[in-house]
């Protein structure tokens, strides 16, 4: 079994109050952040999110005109009903064939999934997490390259909370497509982004 080095950044959201926790295990390479959404009664505080604001800003592109894949890198999305109550989206962004420093994903569920969530935001990100160090600093958990061996990819997903009597297979009605935004610094520090639109048939789907 591959040697991985895992970081693991658990949010708790609740859209006025954010509290994160971390840890670290020798046993992954992958590093990962994730989140659980839950819904405010603070719509206000939703709007005004960075994260609600790149969700908007990525949905201003010509999303149709987005490609499935990339020669650069390897996309994945994992979808998993962990209970009758949540389901969790994973974005991985791994097998690299270039130096990736800093490396942002933000992966978008269709604003029709509202329908089926609970949840003040249908994005999957480590967004806060990089945004939250000056862009000088490298930071090797979120740092990518073919000549890198102790992170082989990066991760981020989110668990939101279902709507009574929505599955599974509702929210992937609702949205059909994750759209995905990949932003990094090259070797040197030119900032580079990759968009992609990744149909459901492609997911690896657990369902519960």
């Amino acid at each position: 079994m591959m040697n991985y080095i895992y970081l693991l950044l658990c949010g708790f959201t609740l859209i006025s109050a954010l509290t994160t926790g971390c840890s670290n295990s020798q046993e992954s390479k992958k590093a990962e952040s994730s989140q659980i959404i839950v819904q405010s009664e603070s719509d206000q505080d939703a709007l005004e999110n960075p994260i609600n604001q790149e969700y908007e800003d990525l949905f201003k592109q010509d999303i149709k005109s987005f490609p499935p894949s990339t020669d650069l890198f390897q996309t994945s999305i994992i979808v998993i009903q962990t209970n009758e109550n949540y389901i969790t989206f994973e974005v991985i962004i791994d097998h690299p064939k270039q130096f990736m420093k800093n490396v942002t994903i933000l992966g978008a569920l269709e604003k029709e999934a509202w329908r089926s969530l609970h949840a003040p935001f249908l994005t999957i990100t480590n967004l806060m997490e990089i945004q939250s160090y000056p862009k000088s600093t490298t930071l090797k958990n979120f740092t990518i390259g073919p000549n890198i061996k102790d992170i082989k990819g990066i991760s981020s997903s989110t668990s939101f909370m279902l709507n009574k009597g929505v599955g599974l297979q509702d929210v992937l009605k609702d949205s059909p497509y994750i759209y995905v935004k990949v932003s990094w610094l090259d070797e040197r520090d030119i900032e580079q982004e990759q968009y992609l639109k990744i149909a459901s048939d492609q997911f690896k789907v657990n369902p519960f």
